[in-house]
């Protein structure tokens, strides 16, 4: 751009010849532009929120002038901190009132809960039917009798509706007796303890007021093993062993007949008798004394 025409030694000052915006002010303004060709755009101050009252479409650079509108009562349900406009109508105040429709004074109209909520019931706590929600005492506390509520209890009280765990059952508490009942909690007197002895009435040791066997009974009986009555569980002989009949005794050949008598002499003793075996019937034995010879 800076060409010098009569120059005939190049000093190196020449510049380059770049186009742009040289115009600082611009909004396309280019710094590396040496020659300026026309192309500068400057800037339209101006409101460039769509959302403001006062939005310039037209506007490049926004000026901080935009106007937004809304309510700007604080006091209202739908205040905007950012509105600097209050439009008319544009503020909406809440209903304050109950807006609990179980409660006794609820409010359909009501937006915002003020607090005042009614439900009525029995506010009393010792009272049967105490309500812990209830704000508002209806007069409606039933108070419990206080009492046995078991009929089967002897301190039945009939007209109780909150058993209060008094009841009381009689009978007997000792777990050692024979009528013990478990579901007694207060004793009467009336436990049966068990007397343990021998409850065979055959027994030696027979005892009419046991009325537990203590496994002791005595038994008499015969102790003879060899006896057809022997009895290995008795205690006490009893002298009546039994035993089998004895054996009859062997049978006997008849005696033989006599022998002939040999011829005698005058002077000769009579020949004695054939000598005979002798049993004893009671013993089965031979009874000849000695037991050596027979005939």
């Amino acid at each position: 751009v800076n060409f010098a025409s009569g120059a005939t030694v190049d000093d190196g000052s020449c510049i380059e010849r770049v186009p742009g915006c040289t115009s600082t002010s611009a909004v396309n303004y280019n710094a590396s532009a040496t020659v300026d060709d026309g192309s500068c755009a400057f800037a339209k101050p101006g409101c460039t929120a769509s959302a403001a009252v006062n939005f310039d479409s037209r506007a490049s650079l926004d000026d901080g002038s935009c106007v937004f509108a809304g309510c700007t009562n604080p006091g209202a349900s739908n205040f905007d901190s950012s509105a600097s406009l209050n439009a008319p109508g544009a503020c909406a105040f809440a209903v304050r009132g109950c807006i609990d429709s179980r409660a006794l004074n609820y409010a359909q109209a009501a937006t915002e809960d003020d607090g005042s909520c009614a439900f009525p019931g029995c506010m009393l706590v010792g009272a049967a039917n105490y309500d812990s929600t209830a704000t508002l005492n209806d007069g409606s506390c039933v108070f419990a009798l206080l009492g046995c509520t078991d009929s089967g209890a002897s301190n039945y009280v009939p007209g109780a509706d909150t058993d209060d765990g008094s009841c009381v059952f009689t009978g007997c508490t000792d777990t050692a007796a024979a009528n013990f009942d478990a579901s007694a909690n207060a004793d009467d007197g009336s436990c049966i303890v068990p007397t343990a002895g021998c409850t065979a009435s055959l027994a030696l040791n027979f005892d009419a007021d046991a009325d537990v066997d203590d496994g002791g009974c005595s038994f008499a009986g015969c102790l003879d093993s060899l006896a057809t009555n022997y009895n290995p569980s008795a205690g006490v002989s009893s002298g009546e062993c039994a035993y089998d009949a004895p054996a009859p005794p062997p049978s006997h050949p008849p005696p033989s007949p006599p022998l002939p008598s040999p011829p005698t002499s005058p002077s000769s003793p009579p020949p004695a008798a054939p000598k005979q075996d002798l049993v004893d019937v009671s013993t089965g034995t031979d009874g000849g004394g000695g037991g050596g010879g027979g005939g």
